[in-house]
C-alpha cells in the first residue's frame, strides 16, 4: 500500500488487535524492517497493555503506531463499575503516563452524562480529561453524550417508548448526525443535561483540540479557532456550561425536524389502524 498507493496513514478497526502481544510487536517489527513510513492507528483496551513493557511501547512506536484510542469513560469509579467496565481510575493514570513517554498519543473516548452521573463526576471527568492533555498535548479526546444502545439493560431504564420510536426513526432516516441532541435525557436534571450538551457540541472541540491539529494562527481560520478556544478555555476554567445562542438556534432547528417527525410517525400509525379496519371488515 505505501510503495503502490502511497498510503501514509491507516487505521487497525480491530479491537481485539492488542490481545495477541507477539502479534501486534511482529507486525510493528516488519513495518520498522522493511523502512516504510506509515502511520498507524488501533482500537485498545487498557487493561491490554499490562503485559506490553516500556520497551514493547517503544517498539511499536518505531513500527508506526501513532494513536492508541480507548474507552477512559469517566473520572467516576461507581459509574465505571455500574457499567461493567472493568476498569480502575488508577488503571487509567498509569495506562496514560506509560504512554506519555512512549511517542504514542492516546484518543480518550469519554462519555458524559451517564444514569446517575452527579455535576460533581462531571467535573471530575473533566479534570481527568485535563490531566491526560497534560501529559501529552497532542493527546485527542472524543466526547459523547450517554446514549444508550437498543437491547441493552441501560436501554430499558432510560428511554421511553415516545423516545424510542424517534431515535429509531432519525438513525433509518439519518435526519441529524446524533440522536443524543434530538432525545431528551430525562435520567439527567435539565439543567445538567444542557450543560453536557453545551461542553459536547460547543466547548470540548475547541478547549481539547490537540496542539498539531491547531490551524495557523494568522489565516482565517486560525483567527476563528484563536477566538472559540479563548472562549472555551474561559468557560471550561470558571465552570460557565451553559449553552450559548447557536446551540439554542440549532436545538430550535432539531425541534422543527422532530415535530415533523413526530407527525410522520402519528400519520402512518393512522394509516396503519385505518387499514387494518378496513381488512377486518371485509
Amino acid at each position: 500500500m505505501a510503495r503502490r498507493f502511497g498510503v501514509k496513514r491507516f487505521s487497525f478497526l480491530d479491537v481485539n488487535f492488542f490481545d495477541d502481544r507477539n502479534r501486534a510487536l511482529q507486525i510493528a517489527t516488519g513495518f520498522a524492517h522493511h523502512g516504510l513510513d506509515l502511520g498507524w492507528d488501533a482500537f485498545a483496551r487498557i487493561d491490554q497493555f499490562s503485559v506490553y513493557s516500556n520497551h514493547d511501547l517503544a517498539l511499536l512506536a518505531r513500527g508506526g503506531c501513532r494513536t492508541v484510542s480507548v474507552g477512559v469513560e469517566t473520572a467516576s469509579q461507581s459509574q465505571l463499575d455500574a457499567i461493567k467496565e472493568d476498569l480502575t481510575i488508577s488503571e487509567t493514570r498509569g495506562f496514560v503516563e506509560r504512554l506519555a513517554g512512549s511517542g504514542i498519543r492516546i484518543c480518550a473516548n469519554i462519555m458524559l452524562g451517564l444514569p446517575g452521573d452527579t455535576r460533581g463526576e462531571f467535573l471530575a471527568t473533566v479534570e481527568l480529561a485535563r490531566w491526560i492533555r497534560m501529559q501529552n498535548p497532542n493527546n485527542t479526546f472524543a466526547f459523547y453524550p450517554f446514549s444508550p444502545i437498543p437491547g441493552t439493560l441501560a436501554y430499558g431504564r432510560v428511554i421511553d417508548a415516545e423516545d424510542d420510536l424517534l431515535a429509531m426513526d432519525v438513525l433509518n432516516l439519518g435526519l441529524g448526525t446524533y440522536y443524543g441532541p434530538l432525545t431528551r435525557m430525562r435520567w439527567l436534571d435539565r439543567k445538567d443535561e444542557r450543560a453536557i450538551k453545551a461542553a459536547v457540541w460547543t466547548l470540548f472541540p475547541y478547549y481539547f483540540a490537540p496542539d498539531d491539529h491547531r490551524p495557523k494562527p494568522f489565516s482565517f481560520r486560525g483567527l476563528k479557532f484563536g477566538f472559540q478556544h479563548a472562549m472555551a478555555r474561559f468557560r471550561v476554567e470558571h465552570e460557565i456550561y451553559g449553552v450559548p445562542l447557536r446551540w439554542w438556534i440549532r436545538r430550535a432547528e432539531l425541534s422543527l425536524k422532530r415535530r415533523v417527525m413526530r407527525w410522520r410517525m402519528r400519520s402512518a400509525k393512522l394509516r396503519s389502524g385505518a387499514t387494518e379496519t378496513k381488512k377486518q371488515a371485509a
